[in-house]
């Protein structure tokens, strides 16, 4: 469980998209197998009652390193107001989207430990900041 409160005399509250203050709930847990010396497989599971996830899953053994991550969470509280001196924002941003899938074999060449990889990497509405500084949403 966590508290939250946000407030800022310069920003109108009704404009928000989001409640500025609250308690988060979350539920998680993490387990291991292991597989003598042939390997290991690990996992952890976070969810934020309202539908938001973050999963991790990791292979380990002598010839194989893979990983696996896939997120959905809510946008930070930033980019969604802000009120500076010299300019002022609120934005309404969907939830950003996360998932990443990565690999590599590891080998022996000779005396010479070699490891070829690939990672894939997915993102839906990413949550970046411009040249400019004012925040925006790429789709």
């Amino acid at each position: 469980m966590r508290t939250y409160s946000t407030f800022n005399e310069y920003v109108d509250e009704t404009q928000l998209s989001f409640k500025n203050d609250g308690i988060e709930n979350y539920l998680g847990g993490q387990i291991d197998f292991r597989f003598d010396s042939l390997g290991e497989l690990s996992s952890s599971a976070e969810y934020l009652l309202g539908g938001y996830y973050k999963l991790n899953a990791q292979l380990s053994t002598p010839w194989l390193e893979a990983t696996g991550i896939s997120s959905l969470s809510k946008a930070p509280f930033l980019p969604f107001a802000y009120r500076g001196s010299h300019n002022s924002w609120v934005n309404d941003f969907s939830d950003p989207f996360f998932n990443q899938l990565s690999g590599f074999i590891k080998t022996w060449v000779g005396g010479l430990s070699v490891a070829p990889g690939i990672t894939y990497t997915s993102q839906n509405n990413y949550i970046y900041y411009k040249e400019n500084k004012v925040a925006g949403e790429q789709r």
